[in-house]
């Protein structure tokens, strides 16, 4: 028991760590701004972003009507990590304008996107007006080198919590299966981690594996990016891990250090991610390692119980042990579950916003799928308890059932881990406002950062349609000082007005709309709309 406070401290020591992750970033602003109409040529191109991006793999280029124009290089200023800019080498003429950007996120994801503009003239199709923004989604090498990381932890913490608490018999740890699924384990961990270089570098680069063996692309994700001061971290964690677990064969208490090392290399995972989407990140960057945590050690230990138990209670005399270690898991499974749940609800909470976001998302399905089959596997480990608790008949094939739904939940984590959160979702700011005898109501979707379509109807309360002379707007953010920004809105059909205006912060906004009849009578409206990150 003294050993087991002990080595709750040191874990408590590693998770003080300072933490290095955030969340998926998003264009706030540009310049010029999407579907600008600039009278001369911009000097240079200057993009903002929710959160400071990555130094290494980012670009800007503009595609206009004759082909590519030159730009210097894209830089990052020392005193704004969240802005990128790129200057101009000669004006451009006259014509229609696309901006083709890609920076890399903090949480080592890429977003991209286009911006259109024009000068000198109007925009020629609404198409050419669209803001598209994109965000990674990842392939079948990302979630099945990630899931054999995953597996590999489960492995190694599993087996050695099982000899070390579960099954405490020094001379286990000399026997040949013990030590061959170790090493199988730990080689599947190795590889994993290593192979996550280029991988990385093949999301950062946006090339291809036959492609990423440069060294100039390796350099530059390991030396300029989060992602390469982890990997460096977990490379030293991993040649410190190969010494200790050749240790334990020689000297027994060196297990409690090779279950440090693995706990470590777990809290390097959980640092990666999306654990800075909310505001206290230390918060996050711990409770996804005890979710990592405790997934692990239910799994590793199901499959001991299967491949170890066995063999070593029949070098017992008597089935007391094989029991004992039943009721032992059982009673340590309650503490995983419980750790699992409070996590779990934990993160849910930061990144789905909504039972919308939930059921919309691809986020939340995987999400929901990953908590049904949890629930299953809560179901399957309740039934274990209680025969291990009444000494029923040994432990057979529904033990396999339920570590195979617990790969499954393996492979889902980690696809959930490079998916953008569902953290945002559509808000329906259609409202009504009765003022004297007019109705004035207002229409604003998608409600979220960047370009948005506004329709603005008014009437009066018999249903009659004014004379209109024209409609005007005003923005003004209700959270920060950022002045006016004038909304201009064009006649659709008698009554009904639109407009495409940009807002570049979410939060609480007010939209101010002024009407004014061809009888110079005016009617003044302000609606409180509220503006959500894009999905």
């Amino acid at each position: 028991m003294k050993r087991m406070i002990w080595l709750m401290v040191c874990l408590i020591g590693l998770m003080s760590l300072p933490e290095m992750t955030s969340a998926h970033a998003y264009l706030k602003q540009s310049n010029p701004s999407v579907n600008t109409e600039l009278e001369t040529s911009p000097k240079n191109i200057s993009l903002v972003f929710s959160e400071p991006i990555q130094p290494a793999f980012h670009h800007i280029e503009i595609f206009g009507e004759d082909g590519n124009a030159e730009l210097h290089e894209s830089f990052i200023p020392e005193d704004d990590e969240t802005k990128l800019i790129a200057k101009l080498k000669q004006d451009l003429g006259k014509g229609t304008y696309t901006i083709k950007w890609r920076v890399i996120s903090s949480d080592g994801h890429p977003i991209e996107g286009t911006i259109p503009f024009t000068i000198g003239q109007e925009a020629v199709t609404k198409a050419a007006a669209e803001d598209h923004s994109s965000v990674y989604f990842p392939g079948l090498d990302k979630i099945l080198i990630q899931g054999m990381q995953y597996l590999s932890f489960s492995l190694l913490i599993g087996f050695l919590f099982f000899h070390l608490w579960l099954f405490p018999r020094k001379k286990t740890f000399y026997s040949s299966q013990f030590s061959g699924i170790i090493w199988i384990a730990f080689t599947l961990l190795a590889l994993s981690i290593l192979l996550s270089l280029p991988l990385q570098t093949t999301t950062d680069a946006a090339v291809g594996w036959n492609s990423v063996f440069k060294v100039s692309l390796l350099k530059q994700t390991v030396f300029h990016t989060t992602f390469g001061t982890i990997w460096m971290i977990e490379m030293a964690l991993l040649v410190i891990l190969f010494s200790s677990l050749l240790l334990t064969k020689k000297v027994f208490p060196a297990a409690y250090g090779s279950f440090l090392l693995i706990a470590a290399l777990m809290l390097c995972k959980a640092s990666i991610g999306h654990t800075a989407a909310v505001n206290n990140q230390v918060l996050a960057v711990i409770m996804d390692f005890f979710h990592l945590l405790g997934m692990s050690l239910w799994l590793g230990n199901l499959l001991a119980l299967v491949l170890l138990l066995p063999g070593e209670s029949k070098k017992e005399k008597d089935n007391s042990i094989y029991w004992q270690t039943i009721q032992r898991f059982s009673t340590f499974a309650i503490v995983f579950v419980l750790i699992l749940l409070v996590t779990g609800i934990y993160a849910s909470v930061q990144h789905v916003s909504s039972i919308q976001s939930l059921v919309n998302t691809l986020y939340g399905k995987v999400l929901i799928g990953k908590v049904l089959l949890m629930l299953i596997m809560i179901g399957m480990g309740a039934y274990h308890f209680f025969r291990g608790k009444f000494k029923e008949k040994k432990l057979g094939p529904s033990v396999l059932i339920e570590f195979s739904i617990g790969l499954i939940i393996i492979i889902l984590a980690a696809l959930l881990t490079n998916l953008p959160p569902a953290d945002s979702h559509e808000i329906d700011n259609s409202q009504v406002i009765t003022i004297e005898n007019y109705q004035v109501s207002l229409e604003l979707t998608p409600s979220q950062t960047g370009l948005n379509e506004l329709m603005v109807q008014v009437s009066e309360k018999n249903g009659t349609i004014p004379d209109i002379e024209q409609i005007t707007g005003t923005l003004v953010s209700l959270d920060m000082n950022m002045g006016e920004g004038n909304v201009v809105l064009k006649k659709k059909e008698s009554g009904t007005y639109t407009a495409a205006p940009i807002i570049s912060m979410d939060g609480s906004w007010k939209l101010s709309i002024h009407v004014l009849t061809k009888e110079y009578e005016s009617v003044d409206a302000d609606f409180p709309i509220t503006i959500s990150k894009p999905k």
